[in-house]
C-alpha cells in the first residue's frame, strides 16, 4: 500500500491512502512548505506566515503544532522562528534539519529543535544523505551550504540563481 503526503497554502494537508488523495484536518492556516515522513506514524511539516515559522508534528493519527522545546543557541526558549521552507530527517528520525528565511537552521537532536542562523539568505531546501550525519542546504543567489557534523560551510555553486530544492 502506497502512503503519501502533500502540504500547501493555508495549511492544507493531503494524504494519499493508496487509492485517493484526502484532505486531513490541519491545526494551522499558515502556508506549509515542507513535509518529511520518517514512517507511516511519525512525521514533520513546516512553513509559516510572512513573519513567523510553524512546525507541525504527526503522531500517527493527527497533525499538531509542535509545542515542544525550540531553543536558540543562547539557550533561550522564548524565541520567534522565521518562516520555514524545507525539512529533512535521517532514516530513524533521530537527526533532522529545517531551513528557512534569514539564514535559519533548526536542528533536531531527537528531543528538541535548536535554532541557529548562518548569514541572512533565505534557504529553501535541505537534504541528509542516506546513512549520513552530514547535510546540504540550498537557497538565494545560488547558495549551497554543507554540514560536516560540526559546522555549516558555503560551497561554490557556480550560479547566482535561486536554488529551491536539493536531494541527496
Amino acid at each position: 500500500k502506497m502512503d503519501a503526503w502533500a502540504v500547501g497554502d493555508t495549511g492544507v494537508i493531503l494524504h494519499f491512502n493508496g487509492t485517493n488523495w484526502v484532505q486531513v484536518k490541519s491545526p494551522t492556516t499558515a502556508n506549509l512548505h515542507g513535509i518529511w515522513m520518517v514512517n507511516a506514524t511519525y512525521g514533520w511539516a513546516d512553513g509559516g506566515t510572512l513573519t513567523n515559522g510553524t512546525i507541525l508534528q504527526y503522531n500517527g493519527s493527527d497533525w499538531n503544532i509542535w509545542n515542544g522545546t525550540a531553543s536558540a543557541a543562547t539557550g533561550s526558549t522564548n524565541i520567534t522562528i522565521p518562516p520555514l521552507n524545507g525539512i529533512a530527517m535521517n532514516d530513524n528520525g533521530s537527526i533532522g534539519w529545517i531551513v528557512g528565511a534569514m539564514g535559519t537552521f533548526l536542528n533536531w537532536n531527537g528531543t528538541n529543535w535548536n535554532l541557529s542562523t548562518q548569514g541572512n539568505s533565505t534557504l529553501f531546501g535541505v537534504s541528509i544523505p542516506k546513512g549520513s550525519t552530514s547535510a546540504w542546504a540550498v537557497g538565494d543567489r545560488g547558495l549551497i551550504m554543507a554540514w560536516d557534523g560540526k559546522k555549516w560551510s558555503t560551497v561554490n555553486s557556480n550560479t547566482t540563481l535561486v536554488l529551491r530544492s536539493i536531494l541527496m
